[in-house]
């Protein structure tokens, strides 16, 4: 196998690998919405901010990955952006929520 060709295929591999990824951790940061409304519910008020804490991490590192064009091709931006809009229409309902919850 050529240098070119060898090149193209590693360059290939990490593009899938920064796609999964973003999936990946659009995913947890859903499953910490979870567990944050959990938490809320019980109460849990310390333990509820810190999943907020782990989300709203998680939004601002995603964003930049997504508007990053080594990490994510043109055409897909969208799809991704809209994801992360959905995560974060989700934060905010819970942090209303949590503001009736928890009185500061």
């Amino acid at each position: 196998m050529n240098s070119k060709n060898e090149s193209r295929r590693l360059r290939t591999v990490a593009q899938k690998t920064r796609l999964h990824t973003i999936q990946t951790e659009l995913l947890l940061a859903l499953t910490w919405c979870s567990f944050a409304k959990t938490e809320a519910d019980l109460g849990e008020a310390r333990r509820f901010q810190g999943s907020v804490k782990r989300i709203r991490h998680a939004t601002d590192s995603l964003r930049i990955r997504i508007h990053n064009p080594h990490h994510v091709p043109p055409d897909l931006v969208l799809d991704f952006e809209t994801q992360l809009t959905d995560l974060e229409g989700r934060l905010g309902e819970l942090e209303t929520a949590a503001k009736a919850r928890f009185p500061a």
